[in-house]
């Protein structure tokens, strides 16, 4: 993607914004990215011709090699460089003189590649996004313990951080934020809201995100079936929110809510922004047991969760939505114990985690 990333884009902008602060910090930064369509250029990138996905394997393959060689090629001395596209791995090799340390970001479940790039690449050090990837690549590739760590990824927290929410309202705002994919378990919860609503009780579901499929979505005939589900419940489609003070605006003004985020993809998640940006805004939370969710979650504390696994997946659900539904005191724990949690995620405590990594690695050096 582009920096800044048009629309999607998590690990551009997570990138960027700690990029940004480092350099406000007085640290010499380079972006080196996808040029974008628009002719405005940024300052602190270096642009070249990107691609887009073709659908072939093969396809992506070979572009992808002839992008990562751009893209080191045009690289300035470093002290740090930190990859995450497919081959810059193994091509950083060539290129180490002036590439200093190279850190691999692993954002997503690796697929037993770790160990090629430890062995066959240049890389110094293989960071992961949540403990649940770092235990998958050690158990894919247990010769690269001693070179990775863990880092989790932050939210704004000037932006959703707020007060914790008491339920005050008779009528309950179920809501969900994200990809609107069969694989975020969306079918489960539609069916509890409608189990609750069959069963007497007000409440609505509001969905944010986008349903189209070149966008990652599962596309219009998995909205149709969501709708047909809720013959009594009312769903709210507003689509995706990409502007981030709009989203947390948004979420902020839903009086008496709670935030479902039900996924059953479990080797899709690897950490869960949205979720935790729910729980800074003072929604309290109900995940499903994916492991992800564990750098931040307690359960019965910040957040309840369901059984995703269980035949009765929805029944589960729906009795965890209704017990925040009519239990004031555990609705007001959850929400005041998420927002301490999430304040703990900001970008200021990670961006700090990054920077004495570096130092250690470069012997305290400073400079970036």
């Amino acid at each position: 993607m582009c920096l800044p990333p048009n629309s999607i884009g998590a690990v551009e902008k997570l990138w960027e914004a700690l990029g940004s602060r480092w350099i406000k910090e007085g640290h010499d930064v380079t972006f080196v990215c996808k040029k974008p369509d628009a002719e405005e250029t940024l300052p602190n990138r270096i642009y070249i011709k990107g691609y887009g996905r073709t659908g072939s394997f093969f396809k992506d393959f070979i572009l992808d090699f002839i992008y990562s060689f751009k893209a080191l090629w045009k690289i300035p001395q470093s002290d740090i460089v930190i990859l995450n596209s497919q081959w810059s791995p193994i091509l950083i090799r060539f290129f180490k003189k002036k590439c200093g340390k190279a850190i691999y970001s692993v954002e997503r479940f690796p697929k037993h590649q770790l160990g090629y790039y430890y062995k066959y690449g240049g890389i110094d050090a293989f960071r992961c996004c949540s403990m649940a990837v770092y235990n998958e690549a050690i158990s894919q590739s247990p010769e690269i313990k001693e070179i990775t760590w863990t880092i989790p990824n932050f939210i704004d927290t000037e932006l959703f951080l707020d007060k914790p929410k008491k339920h005050s309202s008779e009528h309950t705002e179920v809501v969900y934020m994200g990809r609107i994919h069969e694989e975020k378990g969306l079918e489960i919860l539609t069916r509890a809201c409608e189990k609750l609503c069959v069963s007497g009780e007000d409440l609505s579901l509001t969905l944010i995100g986008t349903y189209d499929l070149k966008k990652g979505g599962s596309g219009e005939k998995f909205k149709g079936k969501l709708d047909e589900i809720a013959k009594t419940l009312k769903i709210n489609w507003l689509g995706a929110i990409y502007d981030s003070k709009e989203l947390s605006n948004t979420l902020k003004s839903i009086a008496g809510g709670v935030f479902c985020y039900p996924s059953i993809a479990e080797k899709g998640e690897t950490f869960g922004v949205a979720p935790l940006e729910a729980m800074a805004t003072g929604l309290p939370t109900v995940f499903s047991e994916l492991e992800c969710f564990n750098d931040y979650l307690a359960p019965g504390e910040n957040g309840l969760t369901f059984n995703h696994r269980s035949d009765n997946s929805v029944e589960l659900l729906a009795d965890r939505i209704y017990e925040l539904m009519h239990n004031p005191g555990l609705y007001s724990s959850i929400s005041e114990n998420g927002v301490n949690t999430a304040r703990k995620f900001g970008i200021s405590t990670i961006s700090e985690q990054f920077i004495d990594r570096f130092k250690t690695m470069l012997g305290e050096k400073t400079q970036i």
